[in-house]
């Protein structure tokens, strides 16, 4: 009998061992992506996207993951993927990217000015769901 427990008990270790955290998930958006370019004109078009979220260590990547990123901020309500600010000389930009974690709203606007873009504007309207954590690809690196 304590061998049928002690089995069970090590069965159910081994696993939950490789079960992912509720705090680790992917999600998958898709949406519309507007581009408002003063080269180009206007377009519009499907996006879709996959992220890999671990909120304990506070990134994500997205699509091959080739590098994580740092959330820019995670709240009770959402996440915010990207916030940053750019201006330099010849050069401004702005993105914001976020997540509402209730709706699965997934909203970004990118803006860029410059020296050869004297404007553009991209806009993303879409919907993520949650999907199993796929886990942070490994690499062989040569250095």
């Amino acid at each position: 009998m304590m061998k049928r427990v002690f089995l069970a008990l090590i069965t159910l270790i081994s696993t939950s061992a490789g079960a992912a955290s509720p705090e680790q998930f992917d999600l998958l958006c898709r949406g519309i992506e507007n581009v408002n370019s003063s080269g180009t004109g206007k377009s519009t078009k499907q996006f879709e996207k996959q992220f890999r979220v671990d909120l304990s260590k506070g990134v994500y990547c997205e699509e091959q993951c080739r590098s994580t990123r740092k959330l820019a901020e995670i709240a009770p309500a959402f996440l915010m993927l990207q916030k940053e600010h750019v201006a330099e000389p010849g050069r401004k930009s702005d993105i914001s990217i976020s997540v509402d974690r209730v709706t699965g709203k997934y909203t970004g606007t990118m803006t860029l000015e410059s020296r050869i873009v004297s404007f553009a504007m991209w806009t993303w309207d879409g919907q993520c769901e949650r999907k199993s954590f796929s886990g942070f690809p490994q690499f062989e690196v040569k250095f």
